[in-house]
């Protein structure tokens, strides 16, 4: 028994090639689906402070987001596999942000704190649909074999994402944090 499970195949890049042929919207779905909102995730301390709210009041207001986050990764994953229609509702996390990146985006500057507060928290409760991702990519990477080189490029697009997010907004420290690089509306 013990020597069965040394004996595996390796995979070859033929079914590599092909692997990620097929596999390409899921893969450019994941490359994208985190940069509108991960800039906002990175800096609300920070915009909170800015807007006037002191470091208890700020470390209050982001509980409300983050359960909101935490409620519609639950909700949206139960809805992919109700509805059994992941690519659709794996799209809802742009769905959600790009209402909210124009808002800000043409926002007037004397708009209200609680108003830019009730936007920041919408766009960091946004809908979070890796999980579904990963069980797209999961399902349709083929054989064993297949399956795991698609869940390693589906890591390193998720992790590529991440990164160029990151680097959307390293701006000069500003006092006013709501002005938004247009890049984030285009990866919507």
């Amino acid at each position: 028994m013990f020597l069965d499970l040394l004996r595996f195949s390796s995979v070859d890049i033929k079914a590599n090639l092909q692997s990620l042929g097929h596999m390409l919207p899921i893969y450019l779905i994941a490359l994208s689906f985190g940069m509108p909102t991960n800039p906002m995730s990175a800096y609300l301390t920070l915009q909170l402070r800015d807007i006037g709210f002191d470091t208890f009041q700020t470390n209050l207001l982001t509980i409300p987001a983050y359960l909101l986050f935490i409620f519609q990764l639950l909700f949206w994953t139960w809805i992919s596999e109700r509805w059994n229609q992941r690519f659709l509702v794996g799209l809802s996390s742009q769905i959600w942000a790009l209402p909210l990146l124009l808002f800000l985006e043409y926002m007037p500057a004397d708009t209200g704190h609680w108003i830019k507060y009730t936007i920041a928290a919408l766009l960091v409760g946004h809908p979070y649909v890796h999980a579904i991702l990963v069980a797209i990519t999961s399902r349709n990477a083929g054989t064993v074999r297949t399956r795991t080189v698609a869940s390693a490029l589906y890591n390193m697009f998720c992790q590529a994402s991440s990164i160029i997010s990151q680097n959307v907004r390293i701006l000069p420290y500003t006092p006013h944090h709501f002005e938004l690089e247009r890049d984030e509306e285009k990866a919507c």
